[in-house]
């Protein structure tokens, strides 16, 4: 490497690490205690209704990209889903404290429950991509945040690699997860599920609201998309108007009219 390239690095290093501790400290109140004691209420008709903590109206905007027609197919597949991973699926919601409902609703937008399906870099029920999995670990270490269930779930398939996470100095410099770990349907839901806590705490209004379609848009485009979602518009409808198409239409199979997450939650509550 020449003199030239290792300056470049060293300053990209270190721009990371000053990045890395910004995110620190505008977050650091959010650690593994607040992390255990998040919970998400929706709709009054839900059974999760009444929770402290975050709360989702459902459905958050008016506009349907599915029709009344499409929800019984929608319903079966996602007992499809619910059948194969269910208890995993639980478990880290217990764990992640991110619903089982929110969960459910990401597998089935994102990969309609092909545990080995590849698009571009994202890979699996959850579309993971490699270094975003890596990264999503460390950040989730670096903050206190990964509590004994994670860590276990992370060394049965990591090994020794999650040291090598945890001793890592910044994000994006490294890559220990590949494509085919992300084909592991637990390892990948426990990731996908810790990326959404991350943004769901990031997304949360002074009235404790959640912006679903913020979490959307930076799980759909990355963690650092619009300013970590501060460039977003104030309203939902808003934020569908300057994404892109897919991104809009993602929000809108979510928390839209007829949205997948109002009708898993209403199934998972027997309403």
């Amino acid at each position: 490497m020449t003199t030239k390239n290792t300056i470049v690095a060293s300053i990209s290093a270190l721009a990371a690490s000053v990045m890395l501790y910004y995110i620190w400290l505008e977050n650091k109140a959010i650690g593994l205690t607040e992390k255990n004691n998040r919970s998400v209420s929706f709709s009054t008709s839900y059974c999760l209704s009444g929770l402290s903590g975050m709360s989702i109206s459902l459905p958050a905007i008016d506009q349907a990209f599915y029709s009344p027609s499409d929800l019984t197919a929608i319903a079966g597949r996602v007992t499809a889903i619910r059948a194969s991973y269910g208890m995993i699926i639980d478990n880290i919601a217990a764990i992640t404290r991110v619903s089982s409902s929110i969960i459910t609703s990401f597998i089935f937008i994102e990969s309609n429950g092909q545990p080995s399906l590849t698009n571009g870099y994202a890979t699996g029920l959850m579309q993971i991509g490699s270094n975003s999995a890596t990264d999503i670990v460390y950040m989730e270490y670096k903050k206190g945040r990964l509590g004994t269930g994670e860590t276990a779930i992370l060394q049965k398939y990591l090994g020794a690699r999650l040291n090598g996470i945890m001793a890592m100095k910044s994000p994006g410099l490294a890559q220990y997860i590949s494509a085919s770990d992300l084909m592991i349907p637990e390892l990948n839901i426990l990731i996908g599920a810790m990326f959404l806590g991350q943004l769901m705490d990031e997304s949360i209004q002074s009235d404790g609201q959640l912006r679903m379609d913020k979490v959307v848009v930076r799980y759909n485009s990355g963690y650092y998309a619009y300013s970590r979602g501060k460039d977003l518009p104030a309203s939902i409808s808003d934020t569908i108007a300057k994404v892109n198409s897919i991104t809009g239409q993602y929000i809108v199979k979510l928390i839209g009219k007829n949205g997948v997450l109002e009708m898993i939650e209403a199934q998972h509550c027997g309403s």
